[in-house]
This record gives structure tokens, C-alpha cells and sequence, in this order.
């Protein structure tokens, strides 16, 4: 897509997006899986390791601003910051399927 190999025409460009978006869902998908593998493997109970929300709610966006990015998607986020979540792992695999699918909605 960037040209490096020479001048794409109309249709091959069109083909390389997809492929990129496709890539890119796929690639989701898959750490999706895995963190859901990982969160059900999980010995935590409910309320062992709560943790403010603001962070968790950053890092999730940090890692998908490349696909809000893509997709034209800004997200206006306030995070209440008096409460504390349970188990940041199981919060940040919610949030980051939320965005994901959101993104996926808008592509």
C-alpha cells in the first residue's frame, strides 16, 4: 500500500486494504481469544486486586488508537474516578472487545 514496491493500480489498492483491514481484525481477534483464555484460566477471585479505572481505561485506548485512528473514530471517554474496578485484566478484555467491535462496526 505505501508504494514501496511500485505504483499500485486502483484495484490492487482496493485489494490491499482489505487485506490490512483484514489483518487487522484477525489480529484482534487473536489477542481477544487469548486474553479471554487467559481471564477464564485466571485463579483471581472477585475483588482480589481492584484497581483504579483511569489507567485501564488508557492503556486500552493506547492500544487500539491505531484502529480508532483507521476508522475515523474519536472517543470522548470520562472515567468516574472515585470507584476502583475488580480485576483489571477482565476490565481492559471488556473494553478493549468494546472498542474493537465498535470499530469494526464503523470500518
Amino acid at each position: 500500500m505505501d508504494g514501496v514496491v511500485g505504483e499500485l493500480d486502483s484495484n490492487q489498492r482496493e485489494v490491499t486494504a482489505i487485506l490490512r483491514d483484514n489483518g487487522i481484525k484477525l489480529q484482534r481477534m487473536i489477542e481477544n481469544l487469548l486474553s479471554f483464555s487467559a481471564w477464564q484460566t485466571s485463579k483471581h477471585r472477585p475483588g482480589d486486586d481492584r484497581v483504579p479505572p483511569a489507567p485501564v481505561v488508557k492503556q486500552v485506548l493506547e492500544n487500539q488508537q491505531l484502529t480508532l485512528l483507521s476508522n475515523g473514530l474519536r472517543l470522548d471517554v470520562r472515567v468516574e474516578t472515585s470507584r476502583s474496578l475488580p480485576t483489571a485484566a477482565k476490565v481492559r478484555l471488556i473494553l478493549e472487545n468494546l472498542v474493537s467491535k465498535r470499530s469494526q462496526i464503523f470500518a
